[in-house]
C-alpha cells in the first residue's frame, strides 16, 4: 500500500504487519497522487513540482521523472501491463501518456476545455478515459492519441470516470448530482442514476459488472442494479459527505470513507451498516478491501493508514500507521 501525504513524502507500507517499510521523499512540499505498479515492484508520485516521479519500491531508488505537464499532476496510473503511465495535468487541461521505463514522452491527450481530474486505463490498456472540469469525459486511442468519443451529458464538473470490467462502458460521478453510464463506442448515455441530494463524488463498478455504488456529499452511498438502473438500497448513516466507496471481491459488502470521520461496511443486499470504524481522528478519505478479500483499509486526513484482516470472530485492527515523527532522509537523483 502506497499512501501520499501534504508533507511531501510518500510511506510505503507492508500491510501483512502494519509497519511503514519505506519513506520516499522528493523535491516537492505536496504530493498530489501515489500508486502502485501491477506488480507492486514500483511506486508512482506526482507534486507541486509538476512532475510525476517512478520510484523503484524495493530501494526508494528514484527510477524516472515524468516531466512535461504545464500544471501539478492530478492522477497518475501504470497501464495494466506496467510499461506506460497515464497522467493528468490538472489545470493544464491534458493527459498524457509515458515510457514507465525511460520516461519518454509517448502522446499528450488535448482537447478538453478545463482541467483534467482523472486519467484511467481501460482494462485491456488500449484506451483511456479522462474526467474533466468542463463538464465531460473522454475515451482515447492510446495507439494514435485521437479522442474516439465525447462523454457530454453532465450539467457540473466530472469528478471521476472509470471503465467497466469488460470495458464497453464507462461510468463518471459529477458535481451535477448524477452518475452517468456511457457506451464507449457510440458515446450514449446507457443509465442516468439521479438518486443523490448533491454532488456525486466517486462511482465503482462490481466485480461481474452487475451493479455500480456511487458516494455523495449527501451522506449516502446508493447501489443500483445496472440492468434495470434501479435503485437496489441506500447507504445512510454518515454524519458528512461520503468520499469514496469500494466493493468486497465477492460482492456482498461495500465499504464507505467518510468526512465525519468514520469508515462504514455494509450489507449491500439490505442497506444495513454492518460495521462503523470510528479510529481516526479527522476525514476519511480513502477505503477499499484487498484482493482477496481479507483485508480492510482506510486512510485519514488524520496523516494515518489503518488495516483489519478478517478473521471468523470479526475484522480486527492491527496498530495504526502513524506520519513519521523524525524527517525522513532525501533521496538524491
Amino acid at each position: 500500500m502506497a499512501t501520499a501525504s501534504g508533507d511531501g513524502t510518500v510511506k510505503v507500507w507492508d500491510a501483512r504487519i502494519g509497519e511503514g517499510t519505506l519513506v520516499l521523499a522528493g523535491r516537492v512540499r505536496s504530493l498530489r497522487t501515489a500508486g502502485w505498479s501491477p506488480d507492486g515492484s514500483r511506486v508512482l508520485t506526482g507534486g507541486d513540482d509538476r512532475a510525476v516521479t517512478v520510484w523503484d519500491a524495493r530501494t526508494g531508488a528514484a527510477v524516472v521523472a515524468l516531466r512535461g505537464h504545464t500544471g501539478w499532476p492530478a492522477s497518475a496510473a501504470f497501464s495494466p501491463d506496467g510499461t506506460r503511465v497515464v497522467t493528468a495535468g490538472g489545470d493544464d487541461g491534458t493527459a498524457k501518456v509515458w515510457d514507465a521505463t525511460t520516461g519518454a514522452e509517448l502522446r499528450t491527450l488535448k482537447g478538453h476545455a478545463g482541467g483534467v481530474r482523472l486519467a484511467g486505463w481501460s482494462p485491456d490498456g488500449g484506451r483511456i478515459v479522462t474526467a474533466s472540469d468542463d463538464r465531460t469525459a473522454r475515451v482515447w486511442d492510446v495507439t494514435t492519441g485521437t479522442a474516439l468519443v465525447a462523454l457530454t451529458g453532465h450539467a457540473g464538473e466530472v469528478r471521476s470516470a472509470v471503465f467497466g470490467p469488460d470495458g464497453s462502458k464507462v461510468a463518471t460521478a459529477s458535481a451535477d448530482g448524477t452518475a452517468k453510464v456511457w457506451d464507449t463506442k457510440t458515446g450514449a448515455t446507457v443509465r442516468t442514476f439521479g438518486g443523490h441530494a448533491g454532488a456525486v463524488t466517486w462511482a465503482a463498478w462490481s466485480a461481474n459488472g452487475d451493479r455500480l455504488v456511487t458516494a455523495g456529499e449527501d451522506g449516502t452511498a446508493r447501489v443500483w442494479d445496472m440492468r434495470t438502473g434501479s435503485e437496489l438500497s441506500v447507504l445512510s448513516g454518515h454524519e458528512g459527505g461520503v468520499l469514496s466507496t469500494g466493493w468486497s471481491p465477492d460482492g456482498a459488502r461495500v465499504v464507505t470513507a467518510g468526512r465525519d470521520g468514520t469508515s462504514r461496511l455494509w450489507d449491500t443486499r439490505t442497506g444495513v451498516a454492518v460495521l462503523t470504524l470510528r479510529e481516526h481522528a479527522a476525514s476519511v478519505t480513502c477505503a477499499g478491501f484487498s484482493r482477496d478479500g481479507t483485508r480492510l483499509l482506510t486512510g485519514s486526513a488524520d496523516g494515518t493508514v489503518r488495516i483489519r484482516h478478517s478473521r471468523p470472530t470479526g475484522w480486527a485492527t492491527l496498530p495504526a500507521l502513524p506520519p513519521e515523527t523524525a524527517p525522513p532522509p532525501r533521496l538524491t537523483r
